[in-house]
């Protein structure tokens, strides 16, 4: 049988993935902060899912229901460059939401004044094909730390690391990605539930 046969050729050939296989680009952003967030990006979490539960009685059984699907926010390690770039764009960011700087379509005194991102990580084999990716949606930072600066330690590389709070996620399944709709985001993390 075929599931038989690629059974066998995965246990055959299958190799364990490596961490740095992988392409972070950052979207709804200008083309230039967006490229060099990427490259400065030297790590980042997946997504955790948590799968709400509620248990129903029906003539004397027990029965485990599945709820809604949280999202646990996302933390993004990025190298700080020498010339302040990567900080620039990121408290630019901040100023964006806290409506003291155009949004990312430009407007200044607008009520619909949209200050939110999306970001797509996207992971590779060892022969540079698509396996894994998703796109978080609709992201803004909730949190900001650097690291500290010391005249003791001249061979530490600064980093600069964001946590990310999101409302939807698209997740690169097989060949396509599948959307999660989401709603309010509670105590930092997302809501969602999946699409029909």
């Amino acid at each position: 049988m075929a599931t038989s046969q690629a059974a066998k050729e995965i246990n055959r050939n299958n190799k364990n993935q490596r961490v740095d296989q992988f392409y972070v680009s950052f979207l709804k952003l200008p083309e230039n902060v967006s490229n060099l967030l990427g490259k400065q990006t030297k790590m980042i979490d997946r997504p955790n899912l948590t799968f709400e539960t509620s248990m129903t009685n029906h003539r004397h059984n027990q029965f485990q229901d599945m709820n809604q699907v949280r999202f646990d926010p996302v933390s993004v390690t990025l190298f700080d460059d020498e010339n302040g770039l990567t900080r620039q764009y990121i408290y630019t960011q901040l100023f964006r939401q806290l409506n003291r700087g155009a949004d990312v379509f430009g407007r200044w005194d607008v009520l619909d004044r949209d200050y939110r991102f999306d970001v797509k990580m996207e992971m590779f084999n060892s022969v540079d094909e698509l396996i894994e990716g998703y796109v978080l949606r609709d992201c803004f930072i909730s949190s900001i730390d650097h690291t500290q600066m010391s005249t003791d330690d001249e061979d530490t590389e600064t980093e600069i690391t964001i946590i990310l709070t999101y409302n939807n996620i698209d997740f690169f399944i097989v060949n396509e990605y599948v959307e999660f709709k989401g709603g309010i985001p509670m105590e930092g993390a997302g809501q969602a539930r999946t699409s029909s």
